[in-house]
């Protein structure tokens, strides 16, 4: 049985085997044993990432902090093989219009906004697999044309993914 958990802090300290966690643990690990500085993240195992696909359990409780409201939160890949071909990174994770909302309260109404606008088209993009050309424009018609309000183009991009998709943007 290995000793090694499915889910780690990246520390300097850690114990990151590239077979294991992939190679991008293994080097943020690296760069933190050598005092560069990195934003705080934790790796996940292969065989947890695997449980997951496969709609299986795993112990989510050391990601329980970063789940807290106003957090936002990304996922970048380290597959053991490239041609794994899924997104390289999902960015903004956690965006939803709460946390939109406190984000507005710290980073002003306009960036908060852009944030989530951004998020919106590149979920609707990687994950829903929606088309590019018509959410382009869209965002041309809503955005460039009628003039640039974030908080206005987010409105009509969470109606497109409504009636694309037939379900609201997930919360």
């Amino acid at each position: 049985m290995s000793s090694l958990l499915d889910i780690v802090e990246i520390t300097a300290g850690a114990h990151l085997p590239a077979e294991h966690y992939g190679a991008r643990a293994q080097t943020l690990g690296r760069l933190l044993a050598q005092d560069i500085p990195v934003p705080k993240g934790f790796a996940i195992s292969t065989a947890a990432v695997r449980k997951l696909a496969l709609g299986e359990p795993v112990d989510l409780s050391p990601l329980a902090d970063i789940f807290a409201p106003g957090r936002l939160w990304s996922i970048r890949r380290a597959p053991q093989r490239r041609e794994w071909g899924g997104p390289r990174a999902l960015l903004n994770l956690g965006m939803t219009d709460a946390n939109r909302a406190h984000l507005a309260d710290t980073l002003g109404q306009t960036a908060a906004a852009d944030q989530y606008c951004r998020f919106i088209r590149t979920y609707s993009l990687k994950v829903a697999r929606l088309d590019e050309d018509d959410l382009e424009e869209l965002v041309e018609a809503e955005f460039t044309t009628k003039g640039l309000c974030h908080s206005h183009l987010a409105e009509k991009l969470l109606e497109f993914y409504a009636d694309e998709t037939g379900e609201p943007f997930p919360q």
